[in-house]
């Protein structure tokens, strides 16, 4: 892993790199989380699936520069996924956790690029809009016992009606799964649907 800088007109965004073979996955973290707080996930993506894994910081977090402003978020979605296109994949799947999931939705409603997703990975958001996710396969990923967990399923589905909602025992939020007692059951969930086509 190495940790690179991505140029865009706000600033430098900052990304740890695992660079493996030509299948992608760029991770989007959580509000209150960071490119730091993917757990095992994108050691077991690269090491097992010998997949290339880009891991974002999203703007104001780490060295990324600017502000934490969730309006941003769609643009460094943009621009990593631009970077991933100039080194030439063969497919590029994504999961966002929380905020990052949000920022997901946010990026499809608003960008201009032609890329299609392998694999959509959307990890406990709390909010969701009409929208449609260019890519081939959408995941929704929520705890059973999160607070509220059925209304936010709910309104997923009523917004992206081709989602397949998938289950973690417990109550924890988004990433916080992958540090906790279930967090080899997390990731290798949350790598099934990433890897699977």
């Amino acid at each position: 892993m190495k940790t690179i800088s991505i140029t865009t007109p706000e600033g430098l965004l900052e990304a740890d790199y695992y660079v493996g073979g030509p299948h992608w996955v760029l991770l989007c973290h959580g509000k209150v989380f960071s490119k730091a707080d993917w757990g095992e996930l994108p050691n077991q993506l690269h090491a097992d699936d010998q997949r290339s894994v880009l891991c974002l910081n999203f703007s104001g977090y780490g060295d990324s520069a600017g502000d934490q402003d969730p309006t941003r978020y769609a643009k460094n979605i943009d621009a990593a996924l631009l970077w991933i296109n100039q080194q030439q994949p063969e497919t590029v799947s994504m999961l966002g956790a929380s905020m990052g999931a949000v920022a997901m939705m946010d990026w499809a409603f608003t960008t201009e690029s032609s890329v299609t997703l392998q694999n959509t990975v959307l990890f406990a958001p709390r909010s969701a809009r009409p929208v449609q996710i260019p890519t081939s396969n959408l995941y929704g990923v929520f705890n059973n016992d999160e607070e509220d967990a059925l209304a936010h399923i709910a309104r997923l589905e009523n917004c992206l009606p081709t989602v397949q909602i998938r289950r973690l025992s417990g109550h924890l939020h988004a990433q916080n799964n992958l540090h906790c007692e279930q967090a080899a059951d997390t990731v290798r969930l949350l790598r099934s649907l990433l890897i699977d086509s």
